[in-house]
């Protein structure tokens, strides 16, 4: 029970310490973007929200974290760990989890759907 606490919270500081190194990074990412002038759509691009996709399996944890609209990046990212031989990831894991990501894309769809203006809708 001890050795399942500790793992917790191990688990749990490397996924701050993930999160916070992905803020730093996207204020870095900002601050460059300001300094050059980039357009209005590079910089709405960094307003997307974080999102966060954990699986442990057997001493080996995965923490993905990756933005909104990045999806396609995160999918090929489950298919490369999932070839690679000296991971526990297998193409079982990849599936499960690209399920997981394709719902939360639908689950966000629906919502922009709901909150569309009731005058902008097409019945």
């Amino acid at each position: 029970m001890v050795w399942v606490l500790a793992s917790l919270a191990v688990f749990w500081i490397a996924c701050e310490a993930a999160i916070v190194w992905l803020v730093k990074r996207r204020r870095d990412r900002q601050d460059r973007q300001n300094d050059l002038g980039n357009s209005l759509i590079e910089k709405s691009m960094m307003t997307g929200n974080l999102n966060f996709l954990a699986m442990v399996k057997d001493s080996e944890r995965y923490v993905f974290l990756y933005e909104d609209g990045r999806e396609q990046d995160l999918l090929r990212t489950f298919g490369r760990f999932a070839s690679n031989p000296e991971l526990s990831f297998t193409w079982y894991d990849a599936a499960v989890l690209s399920q997981k990501v394709r719902e939360s894309i639908a689950e966000i769809q629906r919502a922009k759907a709901n909150e569309t203006p009731a005058a902008n809708r097409r019945f």
